[in-house]
């Protein structure tokens, strides 16, 4: 789960629309993911966070330039200077302890995965000369992550690749697709369980891999019935049931194998 604006869009309307006036989830939902908030202004309100991650004790967001800052009271965040000949960075991921990144280069004719250590990019050579859009991480039940990344073609159309190798390596899950990844969660196949599959959102497609690299993506056989773009996905582990939002302004909730839609967003 990648989008910080998309998955705090998601968790608010979630708990707004799943609430006891208009579902039955929705107070048990709100009491899982109530968390204080921390007010730090040492970042300009004028930014536009396009995604948020935590790599050890640090934070990182994409918002145009990297930003990062630790988990103490009282840090502030720093800027990390791009990569040489890139400029503009909006999607970051952690994978394996390591923080990874997509920039574009300066002129825009390009966008290339970065990993960051030792307080510098390297590009993911595994990747080397293909365009990266949009990349996410999420782990399995078992605790082992994978990072999935959008790589577009000359035709436009995207296809999507997976590693859970070190990042040494990536494997072609599916391709074809016309919008690049906009979130990934990973669904158990029954509460509690450690088995389970990986939920992808892209466009009006929703998606699902068994985590397998010599599997390849699948449609969903069980999408919500909309033919609106979606949005984030979260999967509750304590509800055992999936979330995914619209861009017309419904949340859709999957629980013992039946969607529940919420009541429209009001302005």
């Amino acid at each position: 789960m990648k989008s910080i604006t998309m998955t705090a869009m998601l968790l608010a309307l979630v708990i707004l629309m799943f609430s006891c006036d208009h579902g039955p989830l929705g107070i048990y939902y709100s009491l899982e993911v109530e968390t204080d908030l921390e007010d730090n202004d040492s970042l300009e309100n004028s930014i536009t966070v396009g995604s948020m991650t935590k790599v050890g004790s640090d934070y990182y967001i994409g918002a145009g330039i990297v930003f990062t800052r630790a988990d103490a009271d009282g840090s502030i965040w720093t800027r990390i200077t791009p990569p040489d000949g890139y400029s503009t960075c909006t999607e970051v991921a952690e994978a394996g302890g390591d923080l990874f990144a997509v920039y574009s280069t300066i002129d825009g004719s390009g966008s290339t995965l970065f990993s960051y250590s030792s307080s510098a990019w390297h590009a993911v050579s595994s990747l080397d000369g293909l365009r990266c859009d949009t990349i996410d991480s999420v782990e399995n039940g078992l605790g082992t992550g994978v990072l999935f990344a959008s790589i577009r073609a000359t035709d436009g159309s995207y296809s999507i690749y997976v590693s859970n190798d070190n990042w040494a390596s990536f494997t072609v899950a599916g391709s074809g697709y016309s919008r690049p990844i906009k979130d990934v969660t990973w669904v158990a196949n029954a509460a509690a369980s450690p088995t389970g599959d990986f939920w992808l959102s892209t466009g009006t497609t929703l998606l699902t891999w068994t985590g397998d690299p010599r599997d390849s993506l699948e449609d969903s056989t069980n999408p919500p019935n909309t033919s609106a773009v979606y949005g984030g996905l979260y999967y509750s582990s304590g509800l055992h049931v999936t979330f995914i939002s619209t861009l017309d302004g419904y949340v859709h909730g999957l629980s013992e194998g039946t969607w529940i839609t919420s009541n429209q967003a009001e302005d």
